[in-house]
Formats: C-alpha cells, structure tokens, sequence
C-alpha cells in the first residue's frame, strides 16, 4: 500500500468499527458496495492494497451478527441497497442486476486481523534484495556455458587489449 492508501484505509477501518458497535455514518454500506463479496470470480493472490482492505473490512464484518442481533431494525442502514443479511445463517447476500447472488458466510470467515502499520519484511524487498533473489533463480548462458565477460567480448570482436 502507499502511504495514502494507508492512511485511508486505518481511517475507514476506524469508522467501520464504530458503525459495528452501531454507530453513524454508515461507511459499512459504502464498504460492501465498493469490496463486494469476500470471494471473487477472478482472485487476485498476491497481497495487493485491495486485498488487504478487503480482508481489514471484512474482518471486522465478523461482528455484524452481533450488530444484528443489538439493532435488528437498523441493518437495512448498513448495507447497500443490492445487500442483504440472513440472520439465521449470517450470510451477507449480494443480488447482481440479472438476479444472480454472491454471498459471504460471516460465521465461516476465519481472518486474522490485519494490521495496517506495521512493515513485514517479507513483503517489503529493496531493489538489492530483488536483484540477488533475480541473480540466485537465473543462470545467464550461452550455448549451455556460463557468459562470461571475455566470451563476451570475443563474441562482439574485441581483443584483450582494447582493439
């Protein structure tokens, strides 16, 4: 994530929290109307700053049984018009235009939280961690037998000395 990315997400976390313990604005519903179902058509595996959003925003949705079971009124207020919520089954339901459902099993879900601060240095590689990693995995040859910078220059027509 970018800084501003990050910034943004630790701010819409905060107030997902709060709209979890029935608080105001209701930034759940823009939350499910932008990150939809949990599980997608097309997964994207690598740890991009949706996914890490996605799995901050639904793990504090693991909370909305509870939500439910505090405001049952007021559930309507926190999801988008095209949610809906299956109290005996706490499943978040998402109707598409043609009347196809996507739905999310909130008590099935088994997320760790997420933190939003800390660096981990598995995922953070500098440009000198990348380059040896590329080093280590590729083997630069030619016709099976290492490049070297002499078979190299032989190869282009220059001597030792420069000619």
């Amino acid at each position: 994530m970018t800084p501003f990315q990050q910034r943004l997400a630790l701010k819409l976390i905060e107030k997902l929290r709060d709209n979890m313990k029935g608080y105001y604005p209701a930034m759940c519903r823009v939350l499910l109307a932008c990150v939809g179902p949990y599980v997608h058509q097309a997964p994207q595996l690598n740890r991009t700053a949706f996914n890490i959003l996605k799995d901050a925003v639904y793990f504090e949705l693991q909370q909305f049984p509870q939500l439910a079971a505090t405001k049952p009124d007021k559930i309507a207020d926190y999801l988008p018009d095209d949610f809906t919520y299956d109290v005996a089954t706490a499943d978040l339901i998402q109707t598409y235009r043609n009347g196809a459902q996507a739905g999310t099993k909130l008590s099935m879900l088994n997320l760790s939280p997420v933190n939003l601060v800390a660096k981990k240095r598995s995922q953070v590689a500098t440009a000198a961690e990348l380059f040896a990693r590329a080093s280590a995995t590729v083997n630069f040859t030619r016709n099976h037998l290492p490049l070297t910078m002499s078979s190299y220059q032989s190869d282009r027509g220059y001597s030792e000395n420069g000619s």
